[in-house]
C-alpha cells in the first residue's frame, strides 16, 4: 500500500507537470495536430529522464524509505509481541512433558524414557530443541538430576505440576491426575 501511494503520488505529479506544460504550450500553438502531440510525448520522455534522479529519487530517499521503515518496524513489534503472548499463553514445555507422561502411563504405552530416541520424537511434537527435552526427560525418569536440582528449579518445576494439574483438573482426568501426582511425589521427596 505504501508503495502503490508513492508511485501513484508521483505518477499523479508527473502528469499534473505534463498536463501544465501541455496547457501553456496549447496557448502558442493554435492548432494542435499529431506533430504538436507526438512533441509533447517526446518532451515527457526527456523531461522524465533528469526529473526521476533530481526530484522523485531524493524524495523516495527521503520520505518514502523512512516511513517504510516505520512500518515495517511496527509490523514487526506487533508480530513480536503477538509471538510472546502466544508463548505466554502456551503450557511451558515441562508441562507439555509431564501431560505426555500421564498420557503415556495411562494408555500404558509405556514408550517414555530418558533416551535419545525418545526426545528427538519429543521435540519434533513440541517444536524444541532435541538437548531441552533430553534433559526434561533425565529430570522425570532419573532420581538423580531431581536430587541435583536447586531451589530455583524446583520452584519452576512446581509451577509446572500446577499447571499440569489445572490442565487435567479441566479435563476431569482423574487417572491422570492420580498419575501426576506420583510423579510429583517422586519430586518431593528429593
Amino acid at each position: 500500500m505504501l508503495i502503490t501511494d508513492y508511485w501513484g503520488n508521483a505518477t499523479i505529479h508527473f502528469l499534473l507537470l505534463l498536463g501544465l506544460a501541455t496547457f501553456i504550450t496549447s496557448f502558442f500553438n493554435s492548432q494542435p495536430n499529431v506533430a504538436y502531440f507526438s512533441t509533447s510525448v517526446l518532451a515527457a520522455i526527456v523531461v522524465s529522464i533528469p526529473l526521476f534522479p533530481l526530484l522523485y529519487l531524493p524524495i523516495f530517499n527521503r520520505e518514502f524509505l523512512p516511513n517504510l521503515e516505520t512500518v515495517i518496524a511496527t509490523y514487526q513489534n506487533e508480530e513480536r509481541a503477538w509471538m510472546a503472548k502466544c508463548k505466554k499463553d502456551q503450557p511451558d514445555n515441562r508441562t507439555l512433558l509431564l501431560l505426555f507422561y500421564v498420557l503415556d502411563k495411562a494408555g500404558k504405552v509405556n514408550y517414555l524414557s530418558p533416551n535419545d530416541k525418545c526426545a528427538v520424537l519429543l521435540s519434533r511434537i513440541f517444536g524444541v530443541a532435541t538437548k531441552s527435552m533430553r534433559t526434561d526427560l533425565d529430570l522425570v525418569f532419573k532420581k538423580e538430576k531431581r536430587e541435583k536440582l536447586d531451589p530455583r528449579g524446583r520452584v519452576e518445576v512446581g509451577k509446572n505440576f500446577n499447571e499440569a494439574f489445572t490442565i487435567l483438573e479441566t479435563m476431569q482426568f482423574s487417572e491422570g491426575i492420580r498419575l501426576l501426582k506420583e510423579l510429583e511425589q517422586k519430586f518431593l521427596q528429593h
